[in-house]
């Protein structure tokens, strides 16, 4: 057996990796054969720190772990040796794993901590075991990791959501549907996701359970059951960080609602490409059928000129006399004259209201158009929890401008029956938003009374000594603000 100041020099490292990565079969397995290996040396630490209290110069005798240095610290034996080694993870949620770096630490203290490392080895092998003869398990945990984690997944999608539209463009309006109805089948696998996970922490009964849920929150991202801790329960370290089970639980619970409101902003999005779409289809089969209008004018104009050159030339070499011939060319001219006359006032006439018409028509869609825009505008303003009540404010009167301008649309224009299905959906969206304004509103008027009570409570004390009275005023009047919070 190694010498006692090796056998601590390797503590540190081994407490550190004393941990089981979690992957496929293969892995897991590994991870068992390493953690055996680990059970192994600490048992030799454990037995070299039962001999060496049995040294007299060690009874009694002190050793201070150093300030923390990542994975590096040292104990300092007085008399004795210098051991190059860390208690590390000081603060937080993994500090339970190694003690209090600044505390006074007797070999008596470090021989309980490497039990405590031991059994922890112990159960990670038996948790490695349960993990591969759970084949479910084990399929769960390649699937998932085949996908990004939940945090990835939705930074994802709010990217995709985040893009800026050119509405005038259609090419690039079709990509970007095809984009957001990604981001749509996306979210409602996301939100079925969260749910699961939701669902086993609470219900779960094993960390075997849980691990189903572990799984799917990280996705491809690599991390390993670190720590059971005494007040939080299971901790899991992810790229040298460190989530209990409830924090997982909170985050998971948070972005739910931040996909419900993503999926509000995806439906907006979508009904505004797609509106925009159909309003560039029609104007493309107005200029086509202006086109062929044209096309075909210019047809009839042609024909028409070639039918009178040839009763021109007819009438040229007819054998009319030149007297009867003027008196019919003359009498023809005035009744050409006069029939076109009427038929020109007659066409003309109509011409005022058709372009009134068409005018209100233009203004009409403008309008639906515009009221659109508004209400991306509202949704984008919000997208970003937790927001402020001015926020909150502004887009609920985005959202009572685009129902003004929806509602005015009236019967029987192109986009009279769109504006109605808008009206509908957009109606929805004001509603949610409107009692997230309420209650925005009522938070910051606790906000504001809980600060007002609390300054109260804290003038009524000042300069003591006080009656008894007082001094419950003042109690009452911090549970009121405490209350309000």
């Amino acid at each position: 057996m190694a010498d006692f100041g090796q056998l601590l020099e390797e503590l540190p490292n081994i407490a550190d990796s004393l941990k089981l990565s979690i992957g496929d079969a293969n892995k897991i397995r590994y991870e068992a054969t390493r953690l055996n290996k680990i059970e192994v040396k600490l048992q030799n630490i454990h037995e070299a720190i039962d001999k060496e209290l049995g040294f007299e110069k060690f009874k009694n005798t002190a050793m201070r772990a150093l300030p923390f240095l990542g994975t590096a610290a040292s104990f300092l034996i007085p008399g004795g040796f210098i051991v190059d080694a860390v208690i590390a993870g000081g603060a937080g949620l993994i500090s339970d794993k190694f003690g209090d770096p600044e505390a006074e630490v007797t070999l008596e203290d470090l021989k309980l901590r490497v039990e405590d490392w031991i059994d922890w080895s112990n159960e990670l092998q038996e948790l490695a075991e349960d993990f591969l003869s759970n084949k479910q398990l084990i399929a769960h945990i390649n699937t998932e990791q085949l996908k990004p984690s939940v945090i990835e997944q939705i930074k994802n999608i709010d990217n995709c959501l985040k893009n800026n539209l050119d509405f005038n463009n259609y090419n690039l309006l079709k990509k970007e549907l095809d984009n957001i109805k990604n981001a749509q089948y996306q979210l409602t696998q996301l939100q079925e996701r969260l749910n699961r996970i939701i669902d086993i922490i609470e219900n779960g009964e094993s960390i075997t359970d849980f691990l189903f849920a572990i799984t799917s929150f990280f996705g491809n991202c690599d991390f390993a059951l670190d720590w059971l801790h005494e007040e939080y329960g299971l901790i899991i370290s992810s790229y040298d960080s460190f989530i209990s089970l409830g924090d997982i639980f909170n985050e998971c619970d948070s972005l739910r609602e931040k996909s419900a409101n993503l999926i509000l902003q995806a439906n907006t999005l979508k009904g505004q490409v797609e509106q925009n779409l159909k309003y560039i289809e029609q104007e493309n089969r107005k200029e086509k059928a202006k086109s062929l209008n044209s096309a075909s004018n210019a047809t009839s104009q042609i024909k028409n000129n070639s039918e009178v050159q040839t009763q021109f030339k007819e009438r040229e070499s007819s054998q009319i006399t030149k007297q009867k011939t003027f008196v019919v060319i003359l009498i023809s001219i005035f009744s050409i004259l006069g029939f076109g006359a009427w038929i020109s006032r007659e066409k003309i006439l109509p011409v005022q209201p058709i372009s009134a018409a068409s005018n209100q028509e233009r203004e009409i869609v403008a309008n639906f158009k515009n009221a659109q825009e508004i209400a991306m505008e509202a949704a984008l303003i919000v997208q970003n929890n937790p927001n402020s009540l001015d926020t909150w404010e502004q887009a609920d009167t985005k959202w009572q401008q685009v129902l003004k301008l929806l509602e005015n649309i009236p019967e029987g224009t192109s986009v009279s029956t769109d504006a109605k299905n808008k009206l509908a959906t957009y109606r929805l969206n004001y509603e949610t938003l409107n009692k997230k304004l309420v209650k925005e509103r009522e938070a910051n008027s606790n906000w504001v009374n809980a600060q007002k009570v609390a300054l109260e409570a804290a003038i009524m004390v000042q300069n003591p000594p006080h009656p008894k009275e007082i001094w419950q005023q003042a109690s009452y009047k911090w549970e009121q603000s405490i209350k309000l919070l």
